[in-house]
């Protein structure tokens, strides 16, 4: 997992190739003004433009890819966002079509602000989505999909 400031996502453009679609993307944009919705990148990878309000904790949950790459962004407002290797948690669900893993496990977690973002790598389970200070807050958030090969 990496976590840092939007302003910094060119230092990790050498981990992946079709990281470059993700700095475009946030280059040629005002993410402000995006409306939500899927947006087709080039090279199997998309984006998800999302807005929603936060949840607690209890409607939370643990998943992880296998296929693909999350870059998260957050572009307005702040969730907690949970942690954890997956090699410490236990499979609950898999879902192939969605690529979406479920799990059971024990997060940490960090504040997922304004102007920041998370690479999350397969072996990175992770929790978003849960609001800040027992506060259910509305927040828009991008989160890019990369295929890992």
């Amino acid at each position: 997992m990496i976590f840092d400031k939007i302003k910094n996502f060119e230092m990790y453009l050498p981990l992946h190739p079709k990281f470059i679609f993700v700095k475009r993307f946030l280059d040629e944009n005002i993410l402000d003004n995006l409306t939500p919705g899927k947006v087709e990148l080039g090279g199997n990878c998309y984006a998800n433009v999302d807005e929603y309000l936060t949840k607690n904790l209890d409607y939370g949950f643990i998943e992880a890819h296998k296929k693909f790459i999350d870059v998260q962004v957050m572009v307005k407002g702040s969730e907690r966002f949970g942690f954890c290797n997956i090699e410490k948690c236990s499979v609950k669900e898999f879902h192939k079509k969605n690529d979406l893993i479920i799990l059971d496990g024990t997060p940490e977690f960090i504040d997922l602000n304004e102007n920041y973002f998370i690479i999350l790598f397969p072996h990175d389970a992770h929790m978003p989505q849960i609001m800040t200070g027992g506060n259910s807050g509305k927040v828009k958030k991008i989160v890019f999909k990369i295929p890992v090969k």
